[in-house]
């Protein structure tokens, strides 16, 4: 297998049918060359209609099972599931572009260092309408410190399995205080100087929900950045 897909679901319900067709439309460009794909939904403590939902298409997914209550803990038993040399994530309300997929693995496949794909563009729709456009940790114009305050890259990013099981999503259960795992992700991954960049003519579409979504969680609940090493003072000066 070439690429495998994982979907953590919780409560998106009908919400997930544009995420799910946006997938199968980037699957099959990918597979205009050749390129073997899989899906692997995530069910983490779903309610019953996001099980509905996605128990109509299993004959084309693989979905399994897991109580994790957590979105990176679903996303580690996702790549842990996966059978393909390269893994993607896709929250099951957000969209993928078209090319993406196909774009990202032939950058990858090529790349003679460790690395993670992140798509040129994300547009944010729904509650909260936005877009920027990304930038490689790699280009002139990317600042280091810039990580302290914000996530330069969204969720959406794809990276050979072998790293993503090297370097797992840390948990942000509710009541820990801490949140933003990719963002935790990437910071891990740059401290240990694997690069981040961005795949041109990509975008990932996130969905901005008013209620109910993780990130609006946790922001309301004023949680942290788990403690990462990128910010250790003997490892962060030699970014200057």
């Amino acid at each position: 297998m070439d690429i495998s897909i994982v979907v953590p679901a919780h409560n998106e319900g009908c919400l997930a049918y544009p995420t799910i067709q946006s997938l199968f439309r980037a699957i099959w460009f990918a597979e205009q060359v050749g390129l073997k794909c899989e899906i692997i939904v995530v069910l983490d403590s779903p309610n019953e209609s996001t099980t509905s939902f996605f128990s109509r298409f299993s004959k084309d997914i693989r979905l399994v099972n897991g109580e994790f209550a957590d979105p990176g803990l679903s996303r580690n038993y996702g790549v842990q599931m996966a059978t393909g040399n390269f893994v993607f994530f896709l929250d099951a309300d957000d969209l993928f572009g078209q090319k993406w997929l196909l774009k990202a693995h032939q950058y990858l496949y090529t790349c003679q260092e460790e690395s993670i794909a992140h798509t040129e563009y994300c547009v944010v729709f729904d509650n909260y309408n936005s877009f920027w456009h990304k930038k490689s940790s790699t280009d002139p114009g990317f600042k280091i410190e810039e990580l302290m305050e914000n996530n330069c890259w969204d969720v959406g990013c794809g990276a050979r399995r072998d790293l993503l099981l090297k370097y797992p999503y840390q948990p942000t259960g509710r009541n820990s205080g801490f949140g933003f795992e990719d963002w935790h992700l990437y910071c891990e991954t740059l401290a240990d100087r694997i690069e981040h960049h961005v795949v041109p003519e990509t975008v990932y579409f996130a969905r901005r929900k008013r209620n109910g979504s993780q990130l609006a969680a946790s922001i309301a609940a004023h949680h942290l950045l788990r403690p990462t090493k990128l910010f250790d003072r003997n490892n962060f000066k030699r970014f200057f």
